[in-house]
């Protein structure tokens, strides 16, 4: 077992221990309620302290916009830089129907390019083959089959202009948080001219695996594109196969162009619509201050769900307190 699960499983034990102590000791003297009272009230106390404090900023903010619109007739418009920007989009997948799927897709490639100069990429990563409530298809089956099937290829090494040794060994293995290889297929082409790499995992490891496994590609990538040594080739293929690590990267190159370093990393869930100008508020914000490393958009429940539904409002009411409240 190594040092990872060790510490996870050292944590789950202590809260697991802490909170069997506390709900015990809670009801053994009940009478002495008092004494636990700065436990119960800190939680409520942060949120009151942070919800005054965004009472006050957006005052300050609203203030100010006025001020700018009334005596400076300032506004907010993109800017209008002809420097190439290159950034791609994730999309990590388990369990979507179609529809869900078909409507992700297609809010991306639609989405407005923050200058036409810009080079975009799509990752759609597959968390294992499973098939949603309802579907009749696996969810890679549903991409591979019908949605992407207009031009859809599948990877493989001969592809690629690599005299390695293992050049005709195909499969693809990354490697997880737990140091354990996993197999994925590969499969390339362009959704409405918008480039893509579908990656397949053949076992279920969760989104967060999916998402860790595009950014540490793309932090080595970058590193790779910007200086060329191969030690960043040699690390990179401690996480990623060979074979895995080449047929990426010519995909992105094909993409973005020799060399070119991934300026922004563009993610969402497959269940979810972008607006069509997300990428340029995302991209706009980021490019206000040097010191905005990353940004987030605000997720909104579907027009088409029933507004007045308990399960709606609990999630409506879910989504502000975590975004406007916590979030903020």
């Amino acid at each position: 077992m190594n040092n990872i699960k060790i510490q996870k499983y050292c944590i789950i034990i202590f809260l697991l221990s802490i909170n069997s102590l506390l709900s015990t000791t809670f009801t053994i003297y009940e009478k002495y309620w008092y004494a636990f009272l700065f436990i119960l009230a800190v939680g409520s106390s942060l949120l009151a302290i942070m919800s005054l404090n965004i009472l006050g900023m957006s005052a300050y903010s609203f203030l100010k916009h006025r001020y700018q619109q009334l005596y400076q007739s300032k506004k907010i418009n993109f800017r209008l830089s002809t420097r190439m920007r290159s950034y791609c989009y994730i999309v990590p997948c388990y369990n979507e129907s179609r529809e869900e799927l078909c409507r992700t897709l297609n809010s991306i490639a639609f989405q407005q390019p923050y200058a036409t100069t810009d080079k975009r990429f799509l990752f759609i990563i597959c968390d294992g083959k499973v098939a949603g409530k309802g579907n009749n298809k696996t969810t890679d089956k549903i991409l591979i089959d019908e949605l992407l099937s207009s031009n859809i290829k599948s990877l493989q090494i001969d592809d690629i202009n690599t005299e390695n040794e293992n050049k005709h060994n195909y499969n693809y293995k990354y490697k997880t948080w737990d140091n354990a290889f996993k197999d994925v297929d590969l499969y390339s082409g362009k959704y409405r001219s918008l480039p893509y790499i579908l990656i397949v995992k053949h076992e279920n490891c969760g989104k967060r695996d999916s998402l860790v496994l595009i950014r540490r590609f793309l932090f080595y990538y970058n590193k790779w594109a910007n200086t060329k040594k191969p030690i960043i080739t040699d690390i990179a293929t401690s996480w990623f196969n060979y074979n895995l690590w080449m047929a990426i990267i010519q995909k992105i190159q094909l993409a973005i162009g020799i060399n070119t370093p991934v300026d922004y990393i563009i993610g969402t869930d497959a269940d979810t619509v972008l607006h069509k100008d997300c990428t340029r508020h995302l991209i706009d914000t980021i490019e206000t201050r040097p010191t905005i490393m990353g940004c987030v958009g605000l997720v909104d429940i579907s027009i088409e769900c029933n507004p007045w539904s308990p399960f709606v409002l609990y999630q409506t009411a879910e989504y502000l307190f975590a975004q406007l409240l916590k979030r903020r």
